[in-house]
Order: C-alpha cells, then structure tokens, then sequence
C-alpha cells in the first residue's frame, strides 16, 4: 500500500481535522441519541451494534469500518461538583487512527482547542503508522490545534 503523498496527506489532514472539529460542533448541544442519530446521517457507520447508552460512549467510522484509517469515538460524560452539588455535560471527540495512521489520536475535550497526539509506545517500538507522525505535524498547524506533550516538554 502506497502512502498519500504531500498534497494527499494535507487534504486528509484537513479532513480529519474538520470531522473533529465539526463533531464537536454539531454534538455540543445533542442528546447521546441525538448525537448517534445524527452520525449514522452523516454517513458515519457504527463500529458497533451495541452503543452503550450507559457510559454513553460510541464509536464509528467515515465509511466500511474495515478499511476505515481513522475511527471518530464520541464521548458524553456527567461532571458532579463536590462543592455545590451541580453537575455538567461535557463531550469528548477522539479520532484514533488505524493502517497508515496507526498511533495518531485527535482528541477534543475543550471547545476551540484539539490536541494531536501520537502514541510514544507505538513510535518507540516502530510500529507507528508510516504517515501518522507526517499528518500530526500538518496538524499542528492549523488553528487551535496543539501538541499538550510539547507544552510540558
């Protein structure tokens, strides 16, 4: 299998940098059934049959999940304050990438910031995807996209 080459990896950077950020827009304020609904409509298949309505928690693919390079996992969660008793939804969007992207996670947990990650164990042992770290450094251009291990570095 042949990589995209450097005008194909900038189109799919932004792709995927765009289903992220879209994601997260358009599930801000949905339901977990909304959101799911909505991502079957899109065109999203389900990487699963069973969406686990409990941990509301669900994964799909922009395609066959088989060949699928990268899989979008949205993630509703109920934050309980200690102090006064109130509680708050908040969404997580993390795209993991597969194949050529094996090792690359963009993950959005803040409104207007998406981290781009790649896996240090995969990079060390050599078994990272052969365009993962090419596509995390497109990435990390493009606005409000950040690297959090290199602000700790």
């Amino acid at each position: 299998m042949f990589g995209w080459g450097r005008r194909g990896l900038a189109e799919r950077a932004k792709q995927i940098g765009q289903a992220v950020m879209t994601l997260r827009s358009v599930c801000e304020h949905k339901s977990f059934d909304e959101m799911t609904a909505w991502m079957v409509q899109d065109g999203y298949t389900k990487c699963s049959e069973h969406i686990d309505p409990i941990s509301k928690t669900a994964s799909f693919a922009k395609g066959a999940v088989e060949t699928a390079d990268m899989l979008y996992t949205i993630r509703q969660y109920t934050i309980h304050a200690i102090t006064d008793g109130t509680s708050t939804c908040d969404l997580q969007i993390l795209a993991e990438g597969y194949h050529r992207l094996r090792g690359l996670y963009v993950i959005s947990s803040v409104v207007g910031h998406v981290s781009v990650e790649v896996s240090d164990v995969l990079r060390a042992s050599g078994e990272i995807g052969a365009d993962a770290l090419a596509l995390q450094k497109i990435m990390l251009n493009f606005p409000g996209f950040i690297n959090y291990k290199s602000m700790f570095a």
